[in-house]
């Protein structure tokens, strides 16, 4: 990944949730996982008449 070990990974997400905290990480997370099975759930449903795509 870019070049980068599992020891880099973990010192970057450690410095990530030192700067952002507990609080703003979790919902980050559930944010990310909202917009994730939304964008599933969009790909599932048939596509309507009046779209473009």
């Amino acid at each position: 990944m870019f070049g980068l070990g599992i020891a880099e990974c973990v010192a970057v997400l450690v410095v990530f949730m030192l700067l952002f905290g507990p609080r703003l990480m979790s919902q980050l997370g559930s944010r990310l996982a909202e917009s994730l099975f939304g964008f599933q759930r969009a790909l599932r449903s048939p596509k309507e008449e009046g779209e473009v795509c």
